[in-house]
């Protein structure tokens, strides 16, 4: 006699504790090895923002005799490219977003663990950003562990970052 089998059961509502007003994933490679141009080859992925070691540039800081905010030229002391989900998904979980990344970062796969493997000149990072409402005194941050675990084979650097409103938009605007 055939033993009946279970249906696996369809999936008709997603419900989630972890809705974010903004969430968005960015994928960063720090290094004075390559270029920003080596990097945008090996990876196969166009940049959100990237520049070389040694690139002049104008930056900010504060100076302390007049306690005001001065713009002065400074040039970089290391390389940076950073690839970002934040354009490419409209959707506010990050399960999305780390699907979208992870499915732009298997192509090039076998670089990337090359560059992993290059410790002291090259530094691979994810971050995770999440924007909560600054009503919220507590908030949760959850993830499917098989998805986390993923992520980790692409980075040396894991890092959920949170950000109100205010704060959220002045510190990408500071880069």
């Amino acid at each position: 006699m055939k033993k009946p089998t279970m249906a696996k059961p369809k999936v008709l509502q997603v419900f989630t504790f972890y809705d974010y007003s903004d969430v968005f994933i960015e994928f960063g490679i720090r290094t004075n090895k390559y270029s920003k141009e080596q990097i945008t080859k090996m990876i196969g992925l166009k940049a959100e923002r990237a520049w070389n070691k040694g690139e002049k540039y104008i930056g900010r800081w504060r100076n302390p005799e007049t306690k005001k905010v001065e713009k002065v030229e400074t040039t970089r002391s290391r390389g940076l490219w950073v690839f970002s989900t934040k354009r490419l998904i409209k959707k506010n979980r990050f399960e999305d977003h780390a699907q979208c990344l992870l499915g732009r970062l298997k192509k090039n796969k076998m670089n990337i663990k090359k560059l992993l493997k290059e410790d002291e000149r090259v530094f691979v990072s994810i971050f995770v950003y999440l924007k909560i409402d600054k009503k919220q005194d507590y908030y949760g941050i959850g993830a499917d562990s098989k998805l986390l675990k993923e992520l980790m084979n692409y980075t040396h650097y894991f890092e959920w970052s949170r950000g109100v409103q205010e704060e959220f938009k002045e510190r990408l605007s500071i880069r």
